[in-house]
C-alpha cells in the first residue's frame, strides 16, 4: 500500500511508498534502507529542525570545544556501526581505554565529588539490588516495574525510606538505568527493560577537537539522502481508515500551518 501525504504547505497531495515519522537514528537508517533496496520514493518528516534526534552537539563554547547534549558515547566501539561511521567520515573520537564504568567519576546531586570508599558502599548496594532482581525475572510471577521491585527489595532488606542508603541505591539506579534508557523506573518492565544486547569492547566519545560531536557524524549520515527529509513539519493525524493507503497530516512546526 502507499502512504498519502498531505501537506497543504505544498498546495497539494503526495504520494508516497513509504513515510518515516522522525528523522532520528533510527528513522535515518529506516529511510537508509529502504533506498538500498531499491525503494526511492521515501519522505522522512520530522518536527524539529535539525536531524538527529537525541544526537545534538553544542558549540557554545567555540568550534574546538564540542558539548554533546544527548548521545556522547559510542559503545563496543570495535564493533558497532556507529564507529565504522567516525572511521569513514574521519570525525575526530576519543578512547575510553576499559569502558566508562571503570574510568568515570562520580559526583552526588550536590556536586560533590563521592569518595572511592563512599563509592563501593553505594556499588555493593547496587549489586545486592541486581541479584534480586534478576531472581525476580525468573520467576514464575506477573510482570510489574523496576520501581516496585526496588520498593520490595528495600523493604526485605530493612531500609527505610528516606535514609541514607535509600537515597544511595536510588541514585545509582538513577545514572546507570533511568538515564540509559531514558524513562522512569516506574515506566520500566521488570521483565523486558533489559533485552537488549550490549556490544563488547573499548568505549569511545565524539565530543573532541573542531568538527567532533555526535551532530557531525549524523549529518554526514543524513547528507545521503537529505532530498527526502523534510524539516520542522510535524505529524498531526495519522488516518488508517482507508484500506489501500495511510494518510497523514502535517502541521509547518515554524509557521503553524497546515
Amino acid at each position: 500500500s502507499h502512504f498519502n501525504m498531505i501537506n497543504q504547505i505544498q498546495s497539494s497531495n503526495s504520494i508516497f511508498d513509504a513515510v518515516i515519522i522522525g528523522a532520528g537514528w533510527a528513522g535515518l537508517g529506516a529511510a537508509h534502507s529502504l533506498k538500498q533496496n531499491g525503494i526511492d520514493n521515501v519522505l522522512v518528516v520530522e518536527a524539529r529542525d535539525y536531524v538527529g534526534g537525541r544526537s545534538i552537539t553544542s558549540h557554545h563554547f567555540g568550534p574546538d570545544n564540542p558539548v554533546d547534549l544527548g548521545a556522547s558515547w559510542i559503545h563496543g566501539a570495535h564493533r558497532n556501526p556507529i564507529q565504522e561511521l567516525v572511521k569513514r567520515y574521519d570525525v575526530p573520537f576519543g578512547r575510553a581505554e576499559g569502558g566508562w564504568k571503570d574510568t568515570a567519576v562520580w559526583y552526588d546531586g550536590g556536586g560533590d565529588l563521592i569518595a572511592p570508599s563512599k563509592m563501593r558502599e553505594i556499588k555493593k548496594l547496587r549489586k545486592g539490588f541486581m541479584k534480586y532482581m534478576r531472581r525476580r525475572q525468573k520467576n514464575n510471577e506477573p510482570d510489574t516495574s523496576l520501581e516496585s521491585v526496588v520498593d520490595d527489595y528495600c523493604r526485605a532488606k530493612g531500609i527505610e525510606p528516606g535514609s541514607d542508603e535509600d537515597h544511595a541505591l536510588r541514585w545509582i539506579l538513577d545514572a546507570e538505568i533511568v538515564q540509559e534508557y531514558a524513562a522512569e523506573l516506574k515506566d520500566l518492565s521488570l521483565k523486558y527493560w533489559d533485552i537488549d544486547d550490549e556490544l563488547s569492547g573499548d568505549d569511545s566519545y565524539l565530543a573532541v577537537g573542531n568538527g567532533g560531536g555526535y551532530s557531525s557524524v549524523v549529518q554526514r549520515y543524513a547528507a545521503g539522502i537529505e532530498a527526502n527529509i523534510r524539516l520542522q513539519t510535524k505529524v498531526t493525524k495519522v488516518d488508517y481508515c482507508d484500506a489501500n493507503c495511510i494518510t497523514l497530516t502535517c502541521q509547518d512546526a515554524f509557521t503553524g500551518e497546515k
